[in-house]
């Protein structure tokens, strides 16, 4: 399974995978993005899951940008991404396929894309046995299929359109948590309808399944965060975030037990925030009950206390400070959590 840019890299170095295995893979990406033809969406290198609008999109981010070289950077500024081809009027757009030899219409194009799933696909039949065209036509060409599909026939979901949503949603997601939501429901949406399969009862089984910037194990975990940070804002969000987890666990039922309790520790918080307080607080003790080395319950339990005290129960503040340093006596792995901390500071509350 991949692993997120900030976790410890899979080599065993000790260093973050950014840090480490992941600019080697950046590297290849940009050599493919600079040197050589767009290729199909199934990747071309075992092992490596980008597809070739995932990488357009990459070399579009100001942390790739910041990493270049001058060289690389003036080589940039001729390649077709994204954000080059949308400010292009659709006669634009359609123009310069025509005098690259591909004749398209709004009808025709709507044709192609019947029963597909990926806009970069098109362009691979519009290349047909065309001869002479540069590396940058058949860029220009791959990111006009993609963004016709959005103009043309926009109520078809392409995997282009939901990698497009799954970043849109990243840019926002600490600014304006509930925004990013509301996108990433249309992510989880697709995914539920047109990928996950009853026999996928992990996420292990999306993961190669899907060729975006991010991979849908690590997404999904940062969907959860996002409706949890959201939910402390707005009610509505922890509903949607407790219909999420119930989604999760019904349609991956064998994921591993420390994610479905990070899992339920943050059904415990919605379900409190939502209202239902009894029901948050007996997930909690569940946690506890099943686990009592390990210090997650009891954050959890000591969460749910916070939601009682914010709705005006003058017990509760003592409740959640017992039981952070219940947790910190008592779990085998306190010292992975700032416990000391949290209880410094709900002692100065008290």
């Amino acid at each position: 399974m991949d692993v997120g840019r900030n976790n410890p890299c899979p080599c065993g170095s000790g260093k973050k995978y950014k840090k480490c295995c992941l600019k080697e893979k950046l590297a290849d990406a940009e050599a493919r993005f600079l040197s050589a033809p767009p290729v199909s969406v199934k990747a071309e290198h075992p092992g490596f899951d980008m597809s070739p609008y995932a990488i357009s999109q990459l070399m579009e981010k100001d942390d790739t940008l910041a990493s270049q070289d001058k060289k690389t950077l003036e080589a940039l500024k001729h390649k077709w991404t994204p954000k080059k081809i949308r400010p292009l009027a659709t006669d634009d757009i359609v123009a310069r396929l025509q005098k690259l030899g591909i004749v398209t219409s709004k009808n025709t194009y709507c044709r192609l894309a019947s029963g597909r799933t990926s806009a970069w696909s098109i362009s691979e039949v519009w290349i047909g046995d065309l001869r002479g065209l540069q590396t940058n036509d058949l860029d220009f060409i791959g990111q006009a299929a993609c963004e016709l599909w959005r103009r043309y026939c926009p109520e078809l979901v392409s995997i282009e359109m939901v990698d497009d949503w799954m970043q849109d949603a990243y840019d926002i997601q600490y600014q304006d948590a509930p925004r990013a939501c509301d996108i990433w429901q249309k992510v989880w949406d697709y995914f539920k309808t047109n990928v996950i399969k009853p026999d996928m009862h992990q996420t292990d089984a999306v993961d190669p399944l899907y060729y975006g910037l991010q991979c849908f194990s690590n997404w999904v975990q940062d969907y959860e965060t996002a409706l949890l940070n959201a939910a402390r804002r707005d009610s509505a969000y922890a509903e949607k975030g407790i219909a999420f987890a119930s989604e999760f666990m019904s349609l991956f039922p064998k994921q591993d037990d420390d994610w479905m309790r990070s899992l339920r520790h943050s059904l415990s918080e919605m379900l409190c925030l939502s209202g239902r307080q009894d029901e948050g607080e007996k997930v909690a003790l569940s946690l506890i009950e099943e686990c009592p080395e390990l210090c997650g319950g009891y954050i959890a339990m000591s969460n749910t206390m916070r939601t009682r005290a914010e709705s005006g129960d003058p017990a509760a503040r003592q409740l959640q400070l017992e039981w952070l340093e219940k947790a910190k006596a008592t779990a085998r792995d306190a010292e992975d959590f700032d416990l000391s901390e949290r209880i410094k500071s709900l002692k100065k509350v008290n």
